[in-house]
């Protein structure tokens, strides 16, 4: 039994949880930065697009109300 534990300490000696939790810190500050850069690139276009989209559609309402008002005015 005591030789296990003595094993099991040195595994964790071993281990050095100081480093692990380092390298999870800057793991973590990294997909932050990740994010952030992920976040500048698709803001303008995730603003752009539905602005694009709304514009065209209203330029095809505009056109069909257009055509809808030559076939009443041809009547």
């Amino acid at each position: 039994m005591y030789h296990i534990n003595l094993a099991f300490v040195q595994f964790l000696n071993g281990l050095n949880l100081f480093d692990i939790v380092q390298d999870l810190s800057v793991h973590a500050m990294l997909v932050k930065y990740q994010l952030s850069w992920a976040f500048l690139v698709l803001h303008p276009v995730l603003v752009y697009l539905p602005y694009q989209l709304d514009l065209q559609f209203h330029n095809h309402e505009h056109n069909v109300n257009q055509l809808v008002m030559q076939k009443v005015h041809s009547y």
